[in-house]
């Protein structure tokens, strides 16, 4: 009987003891519960200002932070907040007694019990601080047309059924053509800003095919907007990761500009219709019956201006007239210019504050071109543009870009710039290189 009883004692005053002693020991370990609390909170505020330091990088590379790392570093915050709060508390404990002299043992026992349970809840963040990355890349946006874009109602047409066609479940490839200088390139764009604000597709990515196909450029490039290392030298082997890429893409619409001749779009890597739904294909070309071998749905025939699209366009470009004179030469002016945009830019950019006699001068040399062969229109505004240069120096350096295709290649430009002396009043490579990039 007494074992009984004694063993039911043990069981009940045990748990008490053990629970009193606890208590106890939070009055006594006081100073190490907070001791403990500041460092525990040191060294979480370390790790959060390393991880900050590689979310910075990644950022700066234009990669997206992922959200299990934003909602670790806030709930991480969050915790420190609490934690410094139970040290404040103490500091003005410490404070009200008299600087620790005449502690108060109830407060103690409460910020010692807080203290400790607040390390544990530390610990513990830290432990989940578990990332296989911190970060991903995102494709890029940003493709859409010049600032200065205009949008005359001959393009806006044209926009509005681009984007239709894009929205029917039923087309994946549409096209658009007309003679170079037209604006199809600008249209491009301005539909690919249009469609990713509209939210039709989540991803626009764009190549430049031109006349002489590289594949492996035009792959790159794609690649790059994607923001994808495509490290692959076979160009096949590049294809195959490319279509993998792309079919990761929920929605996506691939721009293919400048297309000369018919390409195997597989040869690229672009999944086509069946393969991947949510890929669709925009080709813009010269020559429509490119685009029907190529098996365009829809394609859609970008003309010239309107006469009075081109006198706006022209009138902006020229700017405030310096003459009454100059007047009446800017409708024909413009008219020469057979209502290509890029032929309209560059005549009114090269007679932008110019005077009478130059702007004569200009019509006669239009008028000469022939009125019958556009061809000869558009080349007499470039030649236009190109004789208002404002020296030699940078006619020569044009002429040189454009023999080398060199465009923007600054390092190589100054190669022969200084091996043909095209710059005379250049001593050396220094001032040399200075006004190559002026």
């Amino acid at each position: 009987m007494e074992t009984v009883v004694e063993t039911g004692v043990t069981k009940v005053t045990e748990p008490l003891v053990d629970s009193v002693l606890r208590q106890i020991g939070y009055i006594w370990n006081y100073q190490d519960n907070l001791q403990s609390l500041r460092a525990q909170v040191q060294n979480l505020k370390d790790e959060m200002q390393v991880l900050k330091h590689d979310m910075e990088n990644a950022r700066q590379k234009g990669e997206q932070i992922e959200d299990v790392v934003k909602n670790w570093l806030k709930d991480a915050n969050e915790k420190i907040e609490a934690s410094e709060k139970i040290l404040e508390d103490n500091d003005r404990a410490n404070h009200f007694c008299f600087m620790g002299c005449c502690p108060n043992m109830k407060t103690r026992h409460q910020l010692s019990r807080k203290a400790n349970k607040k390390t544990q809840v530390l610990v513990e963040v830290q432990k989940n601080r578990k990332f296989d990355k911190i970060s991903y890349r995102t494709a890029l946006k940003g493709i859409g047309p010049p600032k200065d874009y205009e949008a005359f109602e001959s393009r806006m047409r044209i926009l509005n059924q681009l984007l239709e066609a894009l929205k029917d479940v039923d087309v994946t490839m549409i096209g658009v053509y007309g003679m170079g200088g037209v604006g199809k390139t600008t249209l491009a764009k301005k539909l690919a800003k249009q469609v990713e604000e509209d939210g039709i597709f989540k991803v626009v990515v764009i190549a430049t095919v031109t006349s002489n196909v590289d594949l492996k450029r035009i792959q790159q490039e794609i690649a790059e907007w994607l923001r994808f290392p495509l490290e692959a030298e076979l160009t096949a082997v590049r294809a195959a990761l490319l279509c993998s890429r792309l079919e990761q893409e929920e929605k996506i619409l691939v721009i293919l500009d400048d297309v000369w001749a018919q390409i195997k779009l597989e040869d690229i890597g672009i999944p086509l219709g069946t393969e991947h739904k949510g890929c669709k294909i925009l080709m813009t070309s010269r020559n429509r019956n490119v685009l029907h071998e190529m098996g365009i749905e829809r394609n859609f025939n970008l003309e010239v201006l309107e006469d009075e699209e081109a006198r706006q366009l022209f009138g902006k470009k020229v700017g405030t007239l310096k003459h009454s004179q100059i007047k009446p030469m800017t409708d024909e002016v413009a008219k020469r210019c057979a209502g290509l945009p890029i032929s309209i830019v560059a005549g009114g950019t090269a007679l932008k504050n110019k005077g009478v006699e130059e702007w004569k001068d200009a019509l006669e040399r239009l008028k000469r071109s022939g009125e019958d062969d556009m061809d000869k229109q558009v080349h007499s505004c470039f030649d236009l543009s190109y004789r208002y240069l404002e020296n030699d120096e940078i006619k020569s350096l044009l002429r040189l870009s454009a023999y080398l295709f060199l465009s923007g290649r600054v390092d190589q430009l100054l190669k022969y710039v200084l091996g043909m002396s095209l710059f005379k009043r250049c001593r050396n490579l220094e001032e040399t290189r200075n006004r190559l990039h002026k």
